[in-house]
């Protein structure tokens, strides 16, 4: 890890205006898609795809891992499935006049189809197979959440990336490939998808969410309440004038988390502050949910049983000492039992460090006592006060 990515991580990135974030670089990403196709079962959709269609016309084909590619320089698309042919075959007519027999035969060794997807999501019911799955290996089975899939979504996608695409040796035909044979061979790539879709292979993960029957605020679990995911970008914490490109493989995705079932920011995404990844994953959690969300919330708890209120004060007259006739003692006790939830809210004083501190109310007691023709008053006043600060020492 470089120098100016440790300090662009701990000096400036900021998961505002989220309580947690994930944030997955595109090279885990697609060395996540890597070890899916070493694993997959031979006839999977995702290591061989066989389509014919009455006319005659097929494609045949081994798979090479598939990979992704993060959009950051548009809203839309959201990223690119590059899709890898290894070695195969395929066969299609060069026009739809069914007068025409005019065909082309081809080999499609090396072949990478690029179109544009976006990460879908999709509610699973409590009911279902799938649920019920999901329950068992995650060892939730006794627990009650909501369950939402995600998926590669290739429904909206309307044509090819031309320029992301390579077609080996056949690049000048292809070129001059008539707009109906094209046709043809994105609807086969339409049937790869939908036999993708169907055997389950495009799942990119699921999230689950607690239902309010679940949630437990005192608890340092810190549940997803709500969970978006938006591209962010990489930019170069070495460079003057960084700029966002799109295919490099720093680039993220990020998931952005808010729980205790607030609204979640609109619109969505995370605003640029720093490198939050130069490899791999990382996970963030604001320090607002860790402190102000809960371990304040305990530790208020014990301020109300350690501070100190004053009791009535004892005062009285003692004739046998007429140098000092009167007697005073201070009376305290440790612990409000009045004390209310919104008696204890802490404020942040300040942000570097990060520090939360709490005054309580002046509280007074007083006594009076009369005595050898004189009266003596005794006032006591108690309060209390705490700052807390977080330890930057490690």
């Amino acid at each position: 890890m470089s120098a100016a990515y440790i300090s662009s991580l701990i000096e400036k990135t900021n998961p505002e205006p989220y309580e947690q974030i994930i944030v997955l670089c595109q090279k885990m990403i697609n060395e996540a898609f890597n070890n899916m196709w070493m694993l997959a079962d031979d006839d999977s959709p995702l290591s061989h795809f066989n389509y014919k269609n009455r006319a005659g016309e097929y494609i045949d084909t081994d798979l090479g891992p598939p990979k992704v590619q993060l959009v950051v320089t548009t809203e839309d698309p959201q990223l690119y499935y590059l899709l890898a042919m290894s070695k195969g075959s395929l066969k299609i007519y060069t026009t739809d006049n069914p007068d025409d027999p005019t065909d082309i035969e081809w080999a499609i060794d090396g072949w990478i189809f690029a179109f544009s997807v976006k990460i879908g999501r999709k509610a699973i019911s409590k009911d279902s197979p799938e649920y019920a799955k999901f329950k068992e290996r995650a060892g939730l089975s006794e627990s009650n959440f909501s369950l939402a899939q995600l998926f590669i979504d290739a429904s909206s996608t309307t044509k090819w990336d031309e320029n992301l695409s390579t077609f080996g040796n056949k690049q000048r035909d292809w070129d001059s490939l008539g707009a109906d044979a094209r046709s043809t061979f994105v609807t086969f790539i339409q049937k790869w998808l939908n036999l993708m879709k169907a055997k389950n292979e495009n799942i990119l993960g699921y999230s689950a969410t607690p239902d309010s029957s679940e949630f437990n605020e005192y608890a340092p679990s810190f549940p997803p309440t709500s969970i978006d995911y938006k591209n962010y970008p990489w930019l170069n914490p070495s460079a003057s004038n960084p700029v966002r490109q799109d295919n490099i493989d720093q680039n993220a995705i990020s998931y952005l988390m808010v729980g205790s079932f607030q609204t979640p920011p609109s619109p969505v995404g995370l605003p640029y502050s720093g490198t939050f990844v130069e490899e791999n994953c990382l996970y963030c959690m604001n320090s607002k949910i860790f402190w102000g969300s809960w371990l304040l919330k305990q530790l208020a708890e014990v301020i109300k049983m350690m501070e100190l209120v004053p009791d009535t004060p004892e005062v009285f007259y003692n004739a046998d000492d007429p140098d000092f006739p009167w007697v005073v003692g201070i009376r305290l006790h440790v612990g409000n039992s009045d004390g209310t939830d919104s008696d204890y809210v802490f404020q942040q004083s300040g942000s570097d460090p990060a520090s939360w501190s709490w005054s309580g109310d002046q509280k007074d007691s007083e006594n009076i006592a009369y005595g050898g023709g004189d009266q003596e008053r005794v006032h006591e006043t108690g309060r209390s006060c705490i700052l807390f600060e977080q330890d930057q020492s490690t």
